[in-house]
């Protein structure tokens, strides 16, 4: 697992409300393809 951190402080206004980006690596294609239907809600 390799977290990236962002170099901004949050503030209480900041905090609440989505960020808008992600990154996630697997290491087997099968999960990835379970964690995207999952998100989708697309079982």
């Amino acid at each position: 697992v390799k977290i990236l951190k962002d170099k901004k402080k949050l503030t209480a206004s900041t905090r609440d409300g989505s960020r808008g980006v992600a990154f996630v690596e697997f290491s087997e294609h099968q999960h990835a393809l379970v964690a995207l239907r999952v998100l989708n809600n697309n079982p």
